[in-house]
């Protein structure tokens, strides 16, 4: 698998940015991150090829619909949608 980490991160700034939502991001970012880093099973889930996305999105909205920024969730699904969701810890570091 491709780490997009880099692009990810720009395109969630710039979206960020348009929607004045910058920090707000960056703080959630970073819990999300410490929830990762935490949560082995998460991660592993995450990254799991034969999962399907509909379960992940099932679990991402579960868990953190009531909790997140709506563009960081957003943002979420499309990680999951290309496969970039186990990369959350090196997309937060770029995005610092």
């Amino acid at each position: 698998m491709v780490d997009y980490s880099a692009s990810f991160a720009a395109a969630l700034l710039d979206v960020a940015t348009e929607e004045n939502c910058e920090n707000t991001i960056y703080d959630q970012l970073q819990q999300l991150a410490n929830i990762w880093e935490e949560n082995s099973d998460l991660q592993k889930m995450m990254k799991h090829p034969e999962l399907k996305k509909q379960v992940k999105l099932e679990l991402i909205h579960s868990v953190f619909q009531k909790k997140l920024h709506p563009v960081l969730l957003r943002f979420l699904e499309v990680c999951i949608a290309h496969d970039q969701a186990g990369n959350i810890s090196q997309i937060v570091s770029v995005y610092e």
